[in-house]
């Protein structure tokens, strides 16, 4: 079976950092091979983000579109069975991230009470059809 860190995909040298993390969890991912900052500065071969609501979810991924790298990861979680506390359900998550100009490529369950989908910038290019999410008409390169 897989490690958490294995399944985000974090290797020896990656930069990565944590945000919202729950106690529990901080302490298996924290002690990951990365190298892991503290401070959302410069950019990151993977992000690990804990929603804890919609509305914090939204402007969350419009201020990492900037700190994550070209062909790097934005790990999004979320509460499984849309917890009234959050009002998020894999749908609203590909609705919100599409429209923060990320696109969405795999699921995954972090635990008994999260899930997370796996958020890339998007190829120059290549076309994407999601029924929950459309890019905008214009997308803007990553770091910006």
């Amino acid at each position: 079976m897989k490690t958490l860190t294995e399944k985000f995909g974090i290797k020896e040298g990656m930069r990565c950092t944590l945000r919202n993390v729950p106690q529990d969890l901080g302490r298996v991912l924290g002690a990951g091979s990365g190298r892991w900052a503290t401070r959302l500065q410069g950019e990151f071969d993977r992000i690990i983000y804990f929603a804890s609501g919609e509305r914090s979810a939204v402007r969350a991924l419009q201020s990492f579109k900037k700190h994550v790298k070209v062909g790097g990861t934005l790990w999004f979680c979320w509460q499984k069975g849309r917890q009234k506390t959050t009002g998020l359900s894999l749908p609203v998550v590909i609705k919100h991230a599409y429209d923060a100009e990320f696109v969405e490529s795999q699921v995954f369950s972090v635990s008994d009470a999260w899930s997370a989908i796996k958020l890339t910038h998007p190829k120059s290019g290549k076309a994407y059809a999601n029924s929950f999410g459309t890019l905008p008409t214009k997308v803007s390169p990553p770091g910006n």
